[in-house]
């Protein structure tokens, strides 16, 4: 079942380093607090569409089992090429995540058994954005056959 498709018009942001307070507590800087609310504002706005569209309610039941796909396109570069320069991927998911759960799409990111990312470039004409695709993650076990050699 796919629960939601689509993408949000906004330039892929990375999740900075926590700072530490003098007292030791961590905090996010502003620049994330700023980007991951902007983020969660359209992909709730994404969801509430998606939904009506679809008759998907949210948040996805925290039972299922979820398969994320997360493409971040950036303006410039070659169009539909990978993108290898910095922000690095993982970074950039950890901010997405985030805010997708703050959208309140799926209750916690736990729920996701299968996630794959693609960092890539929208070309000098295109817009940035990032497309998600959230679905179930239906697994079956895989046929793997084992032989055995005997010596050589």
């Amino acid at each position: 079942m796919i629960f939601i498709r689509g993408h949000i018009k906004t330039t892929p942001v990375q999740k900075d380093r926590p700072k530490l307070t003098k007292a030791g507590q961590a905090y996010n800087t502003q620049k994330t607090r700023d980007a991951q609310k902007q983020q969660a504002f359209l992909f709730t706005v994404l969801m509430k569409k998606y939904g009506q569209e679809n008759n998907v309610s949210f948040p996805i039941c925290p039972k299922i089992p979820l398969s994320v796909t997360i493409r971040f396109f950036h303006k410039g570069g070659i169009k539909n090429t990978p993108k290898m320069t910095v922000p690095d991927i993982d970074n950039l998911l950890k901010l997405t995540l985030d805010a997708i759960t703050n959208a309140g799409i799926w209750h916690d990111d736990n729920q996701i058994t299968k996630l794959q990312s693609e960092d890539l470039w929208a070309g000098e004409d295109g817009e940035s954005r990032i497309e998600i695709d959230v679905s179930e993650h239906t697994y079956s076990k895989p046929n793997i056959q084992v032989e055995l050699f005997e010596g050589v």
